[in-house]
């Protein structure tokens, strides 16, 4: 009758050395070696159809719950973005008047060439010496320019004109934008006093 011992550990060797000569892993060749020893069969588990399935069921949750939050975030980034950019505008303008000794203007514009006097700032502006008035339609000393904002951001003025800062940096006729995109309980106001000092609320609202 046949013997029932294991294979002996030559017998390993012999069939990993055999397994490495046609040209297996070392893995696979281990895997070949165990088996001529002791003839068990090794086989490697993986995911079961169940067990797929709840994955694919969780990370579709998690998706939905995390998708519209990050859509909030991008275009609360996005006003915040575009609010900075008119901020810095704005900034510039009074101390530009007050270094320069004279008034300076920003109007909006959408060719940034021609002042408008519109409600919606978001087609762009001009930053310009203000040495005929704030109404100038055609700035002669332009200093600097914005082009259009991003699609879906606005900022809407409550003037509907030019706003200039005296050579003391003083605004004589305070502003106010709104800025929102297409979210309106995202809307900032940004705020300008007549004493030239610039503020954002976080509200559409500079009370």
């Amino acid at each position: 009758m046949g013997s029932s011992r294991p294979r002996s550990f030559g017998h390993t060797c012999l069939g990993a050395y055999w397994g490495r000569s046609r040209g297996m892993t070392i893995r696979q060749s281990w895997i070949r070696a165990q088996t001529l020893r002791t003839g068990a069969v090794f086989s490697i588990a993986g995911f079961s159809l169940l067990e797929l399935l709840v994955t694919i069921a969780v990370g579709a949750i998690l998706a939905t719950i995390a998708i519209p939050s990050y859509r909030s975030l991008v275009n609360n980034t996005s006003n915040t973005a575009q609010i900075n950019e008119l901020v810095g505008a704005l900034n510039y303008a009074r101390s530009t008047a007050v270094a320069r000794g004279s008034s300076v203007a920003v109007c909006a514009s959408s060719d940034q060439t021609h002042c408008e006097n519109v409600d919606d700032w978001h087609r762009g502006w001009i930053v310009y010496v203000d040495a005929g008035g704030s109404s100038n339609a055609r700035p002669n000393k332009v200093l600097r320019v914005h082009r259009a904002l991003s699609s879906g951001v606005h900022l809407i003025n409550d003037a509907s004109h030019p706003i200039s800062f005296n050579s003391s940096g003083f605004n004589m006729d305070p502003h106010k934008w709104v800025a929102h995109s297409d979210t309106p309980d995202q809307s900032r106001a940004i705020c300008v006093a007549a004493t030239g000092r610039i503020r954002v609320a976080d509200t559409a609202d500079c009370s």
